[in-house]
Parts: structure tokens; sequence; C-alpha cells
């Protein structure tokens, strides 16, 4: 496993977006349009009210993944609504994400809704971001490269919770990062709506 982050850091700085951070080549999706987002067969967007469940994983399960037994593909979509308007919406989806048939719990699942959950974290501060630099949300160009840096700190996200909770393992660990998570949900619920007006 890749070392991300020192010891000595904490979720908080990660939460942050602080401390250092390194990039990876993952499997996250960035998609500029010019449409509103439909419900679409395959993306399931975040939403407070409907959690994943297992029989979204609908990918090929891939055995060889160093004993991980759930794959969740989460990624943050852009979407360039109508002229001043903006989307950022957390996205999962379901022909990409996997599960091992015989491995399926509630608590597993719940760990995978941590990682989608960690994905609107991310979208949030994105959206924060944007509206805070409204300049930036006009570029297409700069929304793309303000986009790359948090998409660095979404997958350290990603990598710690795996890290941390060994991949769901470690009980205290899980407990710890589902209160993180939904303290930063309530913290960012400002900026929950996916809309942005520049």
């Amino acid at each position: 496993m890749i070392e991300i982050m020192k010891n000595s850091e904490s979720l908080k700085q990660l939460f942050a977006g602080t401390g250092p951070f390194i990039g990876l080549n993952l499997a996250f999706f960035l998609l500029v349009g010019f449409s509103m987002p439909q419900e679409e067969s395959d993306i399931i967007y975040w939403n407070s009210q409907r959690f994943i469940q297992w029989s979204d994983f609908k990918g090929k399960y891939k055995s060889n993944q160093d004993s991980v037994t759930a794959m969740s593909y989460v990624g943050i979509l852009i979407r360039k609504n109508t002229v001043g308007t903006l989307g950022v919406y957390s996205a999962f989806s379901k022909d990409k994400s996997w599960v091992d048939h015989n491995e399926r719990s509630e608590d597993g699942l719940g760990h995978e809704q941590g990682h989608f959950d960690i994905t609107e974290i991310c979208a949030r501060k994105f959206r924060k971001y944007l509206l805070e630099n409204k300049r930036i949300a006009r570029s297409e160009k700069r929304v793309e490269k303000a986009y790359r840096e948090f998409q660095i700190m979404h997958l350290n996200l990603q990598s710690r919770y795996d890290r941390d909770t060994d991949h769901n393992r470690k009980e205290e660990e899980r407990r710890k990062w589902k209160s993180l998570i939904e303290q930063e949900l309530e913290a960012l619920e400002a900026f929950k709506n996916p809309i942005i007006n520049f």
C-alpha cells in the first residue's frame, strides 16, 4: 500500500485541505458537458435520502485486489448547465463498482457508503471554493485546473479512509470515520446544492 501522509497529520487536516498531498492516477472522473444530469441507468448522484445498496454494484468482481471484497467507483462530475451556472455532482458508477457476492454485509455496505460520502464532502468543498472564486468558475480551463487540485485531496481522503479502517476491518477506526464524515457533511450543509450560479 502507498503511504500517502505522515502519521502525525490529522484527519482534520485532510478535510481542511491542508498538508502535503501527492497525486495518484486512479479511476475518478471529471466531465464537463452542457446539460443537467438526468438519472442515468449507470450513475447514482449523491442524495442524503438515497443510500447505495449492494444491488447497485453491477461491475465484475476482481478477485486479485489484496483481499478487497468491494470497490466503489466514485467521483465528482462537473457540468456547465447554462450560461452562468455550473453543476458539481458527486456520482457513483454502478457498472464500474463491484463486490464479491459472498462477502456482502451491512458493515461493508456502510464502508462503501462512506466512500460516496467522502466524495460528497470533497464536492461541497469544491462548490464552496468556486462560489468564493467566481472568476475561476467562469473559465472552463480554470475549473479543470482547480478540479485537479481538489481531486488530489479527494484521492488522499479515500486512501486514508481505507488505510485507517484497514478496508473496514478496524471497528474503532470505522466509528471514528463515520462520526467525522457526518460532522463534515453537516459543517458543509450550506454547499449541498450542486448548482453554482456565478
